[in-house]
């Protein structure tokens, strides 16, 4: 059948007329781009397809994973209690994804496990071995072809093998190599008459035998917008698109968008059209039964709804990047968070570098090393972390007990006969709060390792004369967190790290 740009589609839609009856619709259709616009473009598609409340019975709507492609296969063929038309839409699916597009899986999975998120990592690595032809017994023994593939210098320290081997432990989390070849049959094959397969995802490798052929049983619609803000052509790009999709929303309500107020709209949210038409639409509303809105209008209604998390923020300073850190710090100002909730989060970061500080020059941390690899750390140093753990909540179990007794430990007898146990008070001053999981300790001690106890010592006394000079002063809070975070992300000249220093070797 054919390609078509989104912007041809409605005139796609108006052109369709039954030929003696027949079915005008394709077989397939795949629909790729832009998430906002091409579920924009799934709801035009279904509104002329089907009306609403026949989709009760013959509209089904599947998550888009790899393992669920069998299933809706299954649905499309088979018939319904109810005659006529069926649509099964499999929804945001990476199975027509191009190699190019592997970093974000092996991102995803990164940060997957940094959550203890198993399954979810060990999905983005499955995905990322379809999108080169590799099943799991084709690395479990041997992965350097894989870490070629995956160009990630953290994965040769061996993150990677626990997520191979969760994998391996978990059959039904990988048994999708085989999806491309199921999908592309099933189109050769034809579905049955007036049932319709509605495929949605971000990226297509168009290089792939299965597009080709959807093109020629179906329709490929692309929904690519340009994401290239950084050259002049890019940027023209992205305001074209943004601007054509601004003025169809105005156009329907009669209402015009002054460009002071266009320019602070974008400022707020960030190029993301699903944000940007949602809160067009409360301005909308606002403007009531004026004809324009305007920059006043913006600033009234609109919160900045950049998504700029206190977690990347918090890294950023641990890093010592400080423009990163900053831009973050602009972010979550403008948001929601309150100056001492920006106080409260760097205390926080540091406490925990303090405490892995404390691990590294304990006896438990003798053999630590910064160019350690992975799997040296978690066979040898990471049981240390247990260690030290575990004697610190000893520590502090103690401690409670003496605060709430008032009696020193020597004083103190063995509980009476029925009396409850003491209870080890809940912290979060573990480095390692979960042991199954040893990458985020060591990205916490690669981290801490750039510290020296001393330069920690005194940013902790500098962040606590801060708070003071932030509940005191009349000083504009931004300025103190600034001036705080250009005096973390200086280099620390207290000490060298312990790298630098070459004083543990493995």
């Amino acid at each position: 059948m054919s390609e078509l740009l989104y912007t041809k589609f409605l005139e796609y839609l108006k052109a369709l007329k039954p030929a003696s009856g027949k079915n005008p619709f394709a077989p397939v259709y795949l629909i790729f781009g832009d998430e906002m616009i091409y579920k924009e473009i799934l709801n035009q598609l279904l509104d002329v397809m089907m009306p609403p409340i026949k989709r009760l019975s013959s509209y089904e709507n599947m998550d888009g994973s790899p393992e669920n492609l069998p299933r809706a296969l299954e649905k499309i063929n088979t018939y319904g209690f109810v005659p006529g038309m069926k649509i099964v839409a499999f929804q945001d699916t990476s199975v027509l994804s191009s190699k190019d597009d592997g970093q974000k899986l092996i991102q995803k999975a990164k940060e997957a496990v940094i959550q203890d998120d198993y399954k979810k990592a060990g999905s983005q690595l499955m995905r990322f071995l379809t999108l080169h032809d590799l099943q799991i017994q084709d690395i479990a023994s041997d992965k350097t072809r894989l870490l070629a593939l995956m160009n990630d210098e953290d994965a040769k320290s061996g993150w990677i093998d626990d997520v191979i081997r969760h994998c391996q432990d978990n059959p039904s989390d990988r048994d999708f190599s085989d999806t491309l070849k199921l999908l592309q049959h099933a189109i050769e094959r034809g579905f049955p008459d007036q049932h319709h397969l509605v495929i949605t995802t971000e990226s297509v490798d168009k290089r792939k035998t299965v597009y080709r052929t959807i093109v020629e049983k179906g329709i490929a619609i692309d929904c690519t917008v340009p994401k290239d803000s950084v050259t002049r052509a890019g940027k023209q790009a992205m305001d074209a698109v943004l601007d054509e999709r601004i003025q169809a929303s105005l156009s329907k309500s009669g209402k015009r968008l002054k460009p002071a107020a266009r320019n602070a709209l974008i400022d707020m949210t960030g190029f993301d059209l699903r944000t940007i038409m949602s809160e067009l639409d409360k301005l909308i509303q606002y403007a009531g039964s004026r004809a324009d809105i305007t920059e006043d209008d913006v600033n009234r209604v609109l919160k900045r709804s950049r998504k700029d998390p206190i977690y990347e923020f918090t890294n950023a300073i641990t890093d010592r990047n400080w423009e990163k850190a900053l831009f973050f710090l602009s972010g979550l100002l403008a948001g929601d968070l309150a100056p001492p909730q920006v106080m409260a989060a760097i205390f926080n970061q540091l406490r925990k570098l303090v405490i892995a500080r404390d691990f590294i020059e304990s006896a438990y941390g003798k053999q630590w090393n910064p160019s350690c690899k992975y799997d040296v750390f978690q066979s040898r140093i990471m049981p240390g972390v247990q260690a030290y753990d575990a004697i610190l909540t000893k520590s502090l179990q103690e401690w409670n007990m003496q605060s709430t007794s008032g009696k020193s430990l020597s004083d103190r007898g063995k509980p009476k006969k029925g009396k409850p146990k003491e209870k080890v008070p809940t912290t979060d001053l573990l480095i390692a709060k979960n042991p199954g999981n040893p990458y985020p300790v060591y990205l916490l001690l690669k981290k801490a390792d750039g510290f020296s106890r001393q330069r920690l010592a005194d940013l902790m006394q500098i962040l606590v004369d801060a708070d003071r000079k932030m509940k005191t002063s009349a000083q504009d809070p931004k300025i103190i967190l600034e001036k705080i975070i250009l005096e973390i992300c200086q280099p620390d000249l207290t000490g060298e790290s312990q790298e630098k220093q070459g004083t543990r070797k493995l």
